[in-house]
């Protein structure tokens, strides 16, 4: 049976018409996925295939370079021998292919199981099944109910994994029902699209949600530098500006924009740095001796890897310390990074950490609230060490505070107060880019990815390259105040 349509590209085309017309027709103008996509791509389907669990014993309709035609066929086999769950089961009807995570047989009916590695069902969810009751209606399939399969947050593992703790089940039959009627008439729409040419649609708020589309970088090519689109904050109709061609933010009125949108164009336009000394000043006058610059690299998995873990929880992992006891004094530096993630490495790196931080020490971060938060879900874990715990949470200075605030304000920095911009801009020899591990996500999931690497060097390859980028934040850290120092 030919097909022009997939679950993927019915999904895509009910986010945009235009991305539907390009992916069938210029498919190489899309951005090829990075890093951290393929990561979210290997991640839905370890959790599908942990979620065939649910349903031990079925049938798998594998892939593996075959043509829908034979998955379709191997599908009708399994179905007429009798086979009760089949996975990833293959239909095609009125021009679309759809996959099947889990598809089960009760009694005389079928019932489709749509797996997400989401905490909660999503609209885009429901039209994802609701794409494959009808095809499978479509195939004469007896479908009498459609859920989501989704990730229970609430979960805590104690012992072995328990599968069907693990996930949720969500009927959502009625609303699956309720969107046959919208489904066939918007796939006559999306057929018509791609015979025809391509549509004029322009850049909005669908080019992001419910999805990063792959189109995004193609379609947005000519947006310059400095546009509306680069300004922060919220509260500017940037669509609506763009749409009345203004599209730069010199051509911005000014008295539309928050004191801190003005600073930005302001600062953009003529290139202009601003430091309010006093303010600065009062900052610094704050920090006492012995200061005590720290980072955490955490991860967060659907899947716990050990007892104790809940799905999706913050696991801190990593930790940089640069520690200034007196001014003119030695900078030290301490880090712990932790074995295998199939450990809990928790406890183990706050002892260490109460090692290292001295008693009443300043203890500075960029975004301390993170680094507050890590300590306070560390104290609820391990409440043996939870008064000297609250006292580090307790003396917490926030390096960004200057910056958020726009006391130090570059323009090079074009609205961001994040570490990832103000460090190279104030240091310029001090970046990120070109790093094997140059944010918090990548480092996440390096961490994680150890196990399941075989080569000794390879895995001391990621260890090396995760304490590199941790060690930076921490001493970009102190070098960001001595900058300080020298702008009052």
């Amino acid at each position: 049976m030919k097909t022009i349509l997939s679950k993927s590209k019915f999904i895509l085309g009910l986010q945009c018409h235009k991305a539907l017309w390009l992916d069938s027709h210029e498919p190489g103008l899309q951005t090829e996925a990075d890093e951290a996509q393929e990561a979210l791509f290997d991640l839905g389907h370890k959790v599908g295939t942990l979620a065939q669990q649910l349903f031990p014993g079925g049938v798998l309709i594998e892939y593996n370079g075959k043509s829908p035609d034979l998955m379709i066929r191997d599908t009708q086999k399994s179905i007429l021998s009798g086979t009760k769950t089949i996975y990833e089961a293959t239909f095609a009807f009125d021009g679309v292919l759809v996959r099947v995570d889990l598809l089960h047989k009760t009694g005389r009916t079928w019932r489709i199981y749509e797996v997400k590695n989401s905490t909660e069902v999503k609209a885009e969810h429901e039209q994802d099944a609701a794409i494959q009751y009808y095809v499978l209606k479509g195939n004469g399939i007896d479908v009498s109910h459609a859920y989501i399969v989704h990730i229970n947050k609430n979960y805590v593992r104690q012992g072995d994994l328990e599968v069907r703790k693990l996930f949720s089940i969500q009927d959502i039959t009625p609303q699956v029902k309720d969107l046959q009627a919208s489904v066939k008439k918007e796939l006559g729409m999306q057929k018509k699209v791609i015979k025809g040419d391509l549509p004029d649609i322009s850049i909005g708020l669908h080019c992001d949600k419910p999805y990063p589309c792959k189109f995004h970088e193609h379609c947005w090519d000519h947006i310059p530098e400095n546009s509306v689109f680069d300004l922060m904050g919220k509260g500017v109709p940037k669509f609506q500006l763009y749409a009345n061609g203004i599209v730069l933010q010199k051509d911005l009125p000014l008295h539309g924009l928050n004191k801190s949108q003005r600073l930005q164009v302001e600062a953009t336009l003529k290139k202009k740095n601003t430091v309010n000394k006093r303010n600065v000043k009062k900052f610094l006058a704050q920090l006492w001796y012995p200061l005590c610059f720290i980072d955490f690299e955490t991860y967060n998995y659907p899947i716990p890897l050990f007892d104790g873990a809940s799905p999706y929880a913050q696991i801190a992992f990593q930790y940089s310390i640069h520690l200034l006891n007196k001014p003119g004094g030695k900078l030290e530096h301490y880090e712990f990074l932790s074995d295998p993630p199939d450990q809990n490495p928790q406890e183990k790196l706050l002892r260490e950490l109460l090692k290292v931080v001295p008693d009443s020490a300043c203890m500075i971060a960029f975004n301390a609230s993170f680094e507050k938060k890590i300590l306070k879900c560390l104290a609820a874990l391990y409440p043996q060490y939870r008064k000297r715990v609250h006292n580090i949470v307790d003396h917490f200075v926030d390096l960004m505070q200057p910056f958020k605030s726009q006391d130090i304000y570059y323009w090079q920095f074009h609205g961001s107060y994040s570490l990832k911009v103000v460090l190279p801009v104030l240091i310029p020899k001090l970046t990120y880019e070109g790093m094997a591990v140059s944010d918090g996500n990548m480092a996440g999931r390096a961490f994680l990815s150890m196990p399941d690497i075989d080569n000794p060097k390879e895995k001391q390859k990621i260890r090396k390259a995760l304490l590199k980028y941790c060690e930076l934040d921490t001493f970009g850290t102190v070098e960001i105040m001595e900058k300080m120092k020298e702008l009052i």
